[in-house]
């Protein structure tokens, strides 16, 4: 059965409306990648299951799996949220990620890993009616808050500092905005190439300092998505450092001097990160109360 589908007209000020428009086109694809993930992924599978039963829009979920060895794809597969299944040995996470993109419908895309989930009940819904605004903007990515639970599923959640957005924040390492917390236009990251392979674990940071070359983002100021953490991305902090001034003397086009000066300021900056998460592991500052606030919001200019 065809469903109504909402799009803006006018854009976010003091208040904008919204009109309905038949349209059957996919708008949003979810994509999931795993590698033998049965002990984290039925967090993700049952936060999706919620979410997708209470969005009325044109919402997928597609799995990419590296053929894994345990029960990861029997809980794909049985899972009544997931619209498809790929399970077949590909070139690490960003390469399922591409693959995935490449295989979706959906005029947006929302990338998520085992073990990660939405912070609320009704997050999806107002990350729909965020990704409308852009839309009608014409921006080609939405971000949002998100927490880190560090690892353990039942672990304490940290908030992370990345709203409000600046993008230089970002690019320079001081404060890397959280991938499964942003939302890309499916036709400007196939265009601008996909998550780039030759960054290592760095290739979700490629990915957001691009976009903000691109454009400001617009932004939902309130968390909606919990990270998991723990994963491949939980490198030592100057492997991290030096990943991110790679991308940096790549996207930049540095000189050899030049990467050299920004490597060793990278190496600073993550030092200093690791020393304030650390602080604020030992004084207790977790949140662990439901997100709260739902101003939507345009970002801050790039610079």
């Amino acid at each position: 059965m065809q469903q109504n589908f909402i799009r803006p007209v006018l854009t976010i000020g003091s208040g904008y409306s919204m009109k309905l428009t038949n349209d059957s086109r996919t708008f949003l694809s979810i994509i999931i990648v795993t590698y033998n993930a049965g002990k984290f992924l039925p967090r993700t599978l049952s936060s999706l299951e919620e979410q997708v039963r209470n969005s009325q829009e044109r919402v997928e979920v597609i799995a990419v799996d590296g053929n894994s060895s345990d029960d990861t794809v029997q809980l794909l597969r049985s899972s009544p949220a997931i619209t498809r299944v790929v399970s077949e040995p590909d070139n690490g996470i960003y390469d399922a990620m591409n693959k995935g993109a490449l295989l979706a419908t959906g005029e947006w895309l929302h990338f998520l890993n085992a073990g990660d989930s939405f912070a609320s009940p009704t997050a999806l819904d107002r990350i729909l009616q965020g990704l409308l605004v852009a839309d009608s903007n014409g921006t080609p990515w939405l971000v949002a808050g998100a927490r880190n639970l560090g690892g353990r599923e039942n672990g304490s959640a940290r908030r992370i500092p990345s709203l409000p957005h600046k993008w230089w924040r970002h690019a320079y390492g001081i404060q890397p905005h959280c991938h499964q917390a942003t939302w890309f236009r499916r036709s400007t990251l196939i265009d601008s190439g996909l998550h780039s392979l030759d960054f290592g674990t760095a290739g979700d940071f490629d990915v957001v300092l691009r976009f903000g070359l691109l454009s400001r983002p617009e932004v939902i100021d309130t968390v909606l998505i919990d990270y998991l953490g723990g994963g491949i991305s939980q490198v030592p902090p100057r492997l991290t450092a030096s990943l991110q001034s790679q991308v940096r003397s790549d996207r930049f086009n540095l000189s050899s001097r030049l990467g050299a000066i920004d490597n060793v300021f990278g190496q600073g900056i993550a030092l200093i990160n690791a020393a304030r998460i650390t602080a604020g592991r030992m004084k207790g500052k977790y949140l662990t109360s439901t997100p709260e606030g739902d101003s939507l919001a345009p970002g801050p200019s790039v610079h």
